[in-house]
């Protein structure tokens, strides 16, 4: 995947009137790969068609009314984190929220631009921007209303190198 924006993209951004629209993807069984269980949601009143992000295949995201507040980055040793909710939701969706654990799964939300949908890599870079990319932790379900603490990933590894030192990453005893 390319590292850098395309040319497009870049110039779509500056234009004063644009159509940003997040798009996340969760990932309820692999956390490193898009299956079955990854679900393709928007922020938007309607379902749009996107390129997948591994294959370049179409890709069909449901509209819901998620909401997110804003991304907390620390210079300091705090884990960067945000807050996700969905509104609305009923009784189904409780015993499914029962059925499943939803602490250490995959959340990543990307923007891109609502009219400028047809790839998601041009040949000089991609067509949209990550903005978090992070592990559910904490997920609570009122009556109304499912919300979840998303914290970066950055520490989920087993064992990672930074400069002169290794570190380890949660530990298991």
């Amino acid at each position: 995947m390319a590292r850098s924006l395309s040319s497009e993209f870049l110039r779509r951004k500056a234009e004063p009137q644009c159509i940003p629209i997040e798009i996340w993807d969760i990932h309820l069984g692999s956390t490193t790969a898009v299956d079955a269980n990854t679900l393709f949601l928007v922020v938007t009143n309607k379902n749009i068609r996107f390129y997948s992000f591994v294959d370049g295949t179409p890709q069909v995201y449901i509209g819901v009314g998620l909401t997110r507040g804003p991304v907390m980055r620390h210079i300091d040793s705090k884990i960067d984190s945000l807050e996700i909710s969905l509104e609305n939701v009923d009784r189904t969706f409780s015993q499914y929220f029962n059925d499943l654990d939803l602490r250490g799964k995959r959340v990543v939300i990307r923007k891109v631009f609502g009219d400028y949908l047809n790839t998601a890599t041009d040949s000089d870079g991609d067509n949209f921007v990550t903005l978090f990319d992070g592990l559910i932790d904490a997920p609570t379900l009122n009556q109304s209303r499912l919300s979840a603490q998303v914290r970066n990933q950055f520490f989920n590894s087993l064992a990672f190198t930074a400069p002169r030192r290794t570190y380890q990453g949660q530990c298991t005893y």
